[in-house]
């Protein structure tokens, strides 16, 4: 069960038909991340990379959810793309931000 839902993301985003992509859900249940690109533009991708940094850091409160999608829409460097860099990231900053 995902700790976030749509209801609880605070931007806007585009929510494309992703039903029929199993490629996109296979690279979500993985807990390595990957080189596939973050699209922070993609409700699917933002929604999906959030709860699945969560499950990997063990993190428990919804406010961390808001500061992760936060960071992804205003502060993450435009360079700054894979799955696994986003990540990197988002641990090396996360103190930076408040």
């Amino acid at each position: 069960m995902p700790f976030i839902t749509k209801s609880d993301l605070k931007y806007s985003y585009a929510w494309p038909d992703n039903t029929s992509d199993h490629k996109h859900h296979q690279r979500h249940t993985s807990q390595t991340p990957d080189t596939t690109v973050l699209d922070c533009n993609n409700g699917h991708d933002v929604l999906e990379f959030i709860n699945r940094f969560i499950m990997i850091h063990e993190i428990q409160y919804h406010e961390s959810a808001r500061k992760i999608e936060n960071l992804l829409k205003e502060h993450l460097p435009e360079n700054t793309q894979s799955h696994k860099d986003v990540m990197a990231w988002l641990v090396k900053n996360w103190n930076k931000f408040d």
